[in-house]
Formats: C-alpha cells, structure tokens, sequence
C-alpha cells in the first residue's frame, strides 16, 4: 500500500497543468473567428482563425497589470505590430486588433466556448525551448521555439 502512494505521488510531480480557452466572436462585428488561447503564468500561447479560411495564425503574448497582448506570427522583435489587446472578463475577451503598420485599429469581441485546465506530461513541456541551428555561424543564425500550446500543437 505504501508503494503505490509513492508511484502516484512522483507520477503527479511528473505532470503540469495549463489553463486552455476556446473562444469564438467576431472582429468588427463582421469577420466570424475562433481563437484558442493556453496561459502558463503571465505568458500565454495559441492561435486563431477566420472562419471563411480556417488558416491558423500564431498568436503570442503576456498578462500584463490585466491586459492581454497578443502578437500575430510573433517574431523577436520587441515591438507590438498587429495582434489583440484586450480584456478577458468572466466568459469573453474583447478590446482591440491592431496593424500598426497598416495603421488600422479593429474592435473585436469573442465569448469564451470551454475553459479547461490541460494536465501535460513532463515529457511533453521538457520538449520545450530553443533549438538552434547546426548551421548557424557569425553571419548567419537561425533557431527554432518550441513552445507547447494543445494536443499535438507548438
């Protein structure tokens, strides 16, 4: 009896957990999306989609003093481009898309379909992190972040 309380308390130690919403709405009231965020702490990951394509765009970004930011296809650039700044208060998410570069400000508002807190294995989140590439050299250098959002999704 002893033994199988130790094997479920280092299986538990093992394992994660992440808040994921699936959110569906509208930009400017006429452009029908779905969005999918995962939290972890003040970070948070996921994607969206206009209905009419169903192309998942990234979406990366933080909980700051009660706003969300979301950068779109996010790079490593510092600077905010296009993505969601925005509010998420009981069942929705709502406030602003922006493309700063296109100087174009949009309202949105989604409501909130599930809200799941996601257990992930250990195996799952020490895949994880940055991988640069072999080729990299002074002139040249790439990398890839694997960040784990749902399912089979990073």
């Amino acid at each position: 009896m002893i033994l199988f309380g130790l094997i479920i308390t280092i299986n538990l130690s093992a394992q994660t957990s992440r808040r994921t919403i699936d959110l569906s709405g509208t930009i400017s009231h006429k452009y029908p999306i779905k969005m999918t965020l995962t939290f972890n702490g003040n970070k948070v990951l996921g994607f969206y989609f206009y209905e009419k394509f169903k192309t998942k765009i990234l979406l990366e970004g933080q909980i700051k003093e009660g706003k969300i930011t979301l950068k779109e296809s996010p790079d490593y650039a510092s600077d905010f481009k296009i993505g969601f700044i925005g509010d998420l208060k009981g069942d929705s998410f709502s406030g602003e898309w922006t493309d700063k570069d296109k100087n174009k400000t949009l309202n949105f508002k989604t409501t909130v379909d599930s809200d799941n807190l996601t257990t992930i294995a250990k195996s799952t989140t020490e895949i994880e992190g940055t991988y640069e590439n072999i080729m990299s050299s002074d002139n040249f250098f790439s990398s890839v972040d694997l960040k784990y959002i749902m399912d089979d999704l990073y």
